[in-house]
């Protein structure tokens, strides 16, 4: 079952946890560093523990506006002339492919039967992992209000609980992947799959996809062990990953 969380116009400030009553202090920039070339055979990386799919969604469109008094997830719709003065893209703006994606992977079998874990990196290198149990809001405001919270406080908890559920943890992303895990890049300039003969042939019963969260191109990583295509159609990212979910779903028998 998925947990409430508090969103952003409710936000009440025992559901947040505070840095300060934290066992030790985050420091936001280390969170931001270290690359994940040299991490592929840490020793730190856990060990298998039965079928899990890893989604890591890199480059993820996730920055806040300098307003102190009230910063605000940058967006393509309602910060236009902000963007302009930036002299930025506003396809580098786009909060809403991360919600597509997400609302896609969390409401899928597999991540109801427990075989799902999802990380996002954003374009800026802070890393975030989502708990199973977490229920994404279903609108891209309160979304964009819940990720301006996370960037702020650094953790987010369920509702009348102190179960965490989405929090800004250290990079690099490879020591969170098990020690043996393939892990697969998704580009439509690449060689084309079939991607249930794909998997099976992959024979591990831990794999990571890495899929971009950005609008269109390619993400450029260096972790990854492989680089394929899932279609002979450019495609959202939302729906490679709903199409990845119901890959592994019929492998893994999970409906």
């Amino acid at each position: 079952m998925s947990e409430n969380i508090k969103e952003p116009n409710n936000i009440e400030e025992n559901n947040i946890i505070d840095n300060s009553s934290d066992e030790e202090d985050i420091n936001y920039n280390k969170l931001k560093g270290k690359s994940d070339t040299n991490c592929k055979s840490s020793s730190k990386r856990i060990q298998d523990k039965g079928h899990k799919l890893y989604i890591i969604l890199e480059h993820a469109n996730l920055e806040l506006t300098k307003d102190k008094k009230n910063p605000e997830i940058i967006n393509s719709d309602d910060h236009r002339n902000l963007i302009k003065k930036m002299n930025k893209s506003f396809e580098d703006f786009r909060p809403d492919v991360l919600h597509h994606c997400l609302l896609n992977l969390f409401e899928s079998p597999l991540n109801k039967a427990g075989m799902l874990q999802v990380y996002i990196r954003t374009k800026e290198n802070v890393l975030i992992e989502i708990s199973p149990k977490t229920k994404i809001p279903r609108t891209i405001k309160r979304f964009c209000g819940l990720m301006g919270q996370l960037l702020q406080k650094y953790r987010i908890r369920a509702m009348n609980s102190s179960e965490v559920l989405i929090k800004i943890i250290k990079n690099p992303i490879t020591q969170y992947i098990p020690f043996g895990c393939p892990i697969i890049s998704t580009s439509e300039k690449s060689k084309t799959v079939k991607l249930e003969d794909y998997i099976n042939n992959l024979k591990s019963n831990n794999v990571a996809f890495v899929i971009g969260a950005i609008s269109k191109g390619d993400v450029n990583i260096d972790y990854m062990t492989d680089t394929i295509s899932i279609s002979s159609f450019p495609l959202t990212a939302g729906i490679v990953c709903s199409k990845i979910c119901t890959a592994f779903e019929k492998c893994w028998d999970v409906f």
